[in-house]
């Protein structure tokens, strides 16, 4: 998948989030996703795999009456040789 591709996905990811659509969320994303929530340069939450992402997003959902995300970085990895996405997001 090349990086627009990727990037759409994001776009997909964001607009689902801002939707509260969990399954929207879940769907473009890999089964070994890892999430980790940084806050003042602390690791406040981290998951790995997609069913541990989506209980996280289950609940985090629960939390809020709305929510904003702000892609700030997006850049092209390879990890273990397996091509990515790192996404850097503000939000509120």
């Amino acid at each position: 998948m090349d990086p627009s591709e990727q990037d759409a996905l994001i776009a997909r990811y964001v607009a689902a989030y801002y939707a509260f659509d969990i399954q929207g969320m879940v769907e473009p994303l890999h089964e070994e996703v890892v999430f980790r929530n940084i806050s003042n340069g602390v690791v406040t939450h981290e998951s790995t795999g997609l069913a541990a992402f989506t209980a996280q997003a289950k609940a985090a959902a629960a939390l809020f009456s709305s929510r904003h995300q702000e892609i700030t970085a997006s850049k092209s990895v390879v990890d273990g040789g397996d091509p990515g996405r790192t996404v850097a997001i503000t939000y509120r």
